[in-house]
C-alpha cells in the first residue's frame, strides 16, 4: 500500500506519519518536501527543484520501495493537482488522504480527514481503519 498524506500543517503530518510508522514496522515515511534537502539530490540537481520533479521522484521511490514489500507513506502539503497522474503511476495500491482544517474541501481524494480539533491519536485511529479495510 502507498498512502499519500496531505494537508494540515507540516508538524501535524509528520506527527501522524511518525505515529503510523511507529505502530507498523513494514511502513516507511517518505516526506516529499524533504527530498530536495537530501545530499544526493542536492548534488544531482543544484537548483531548487520544481514541484513536478519532486513528485516524480517520490513516485519513483515509492514504486521501488513497494516492489520490495514495503508500505510507503508519502507526505506533502497538497498534491491535489497531481492526483490523477499519481493514481495512474501507482495503481490500485495508492490511497490519498487529506487532513482538512479550514476552507473549501479539496476534491479527488480517497479520504478527507477532519483534522481541526483532532489529536494525532484520533487521526491515527481513522487512518488505522483505512489501512485495515484496504
Amino acid at each position: 500500500m502507498i498512502l499519500l498524506l496531505q494537508g494540515s500543517s507540516d508538524l501535524a503530518r509528520v506527527a501522524l506519519a511518525e505515529k503510523i510508522i511507529k505502530e507498523h514496522s513494514t511502513w516507511r515515511h517518505l516526506p516529499i518536501e524533504g527530498l530536495s534537502e537530501t545530499e544526493i539530490f542536492r548534488e544531482a540537481i543544484p537548483v531548487e527543484p520544481s514541484e513536478d520533479l519532486l513528485l516524480m521522484l517520490a513516485i519513483h521511490l515509492a514504486k521501488e520501495m513497494h516492489a520490495k514489500n514495503t508500505h510507503v507513506l508519502l507526505s506533502y502539503q497538497d498534491a491535489t493537482p497531481f492526483l490523477a497522474d499519481m493514481r495512474s503511476e501507482l495503481g490500485a495500491d495508492f490511497i490519498s488522504m487529506f487532513l482538512h482544517c479550514d476552507g473549501p474541501a479539496p476534491s479527488g481524494h480517497d479520504h478527507l480527514l477532519p483534522a481541526k480539533g483532532e489529536s494525532v491519536n484520533d487521526l491515527y485511529q481513522i487512518v488505522q481503519k483505512i489501512i485495515l479495510s484496504a
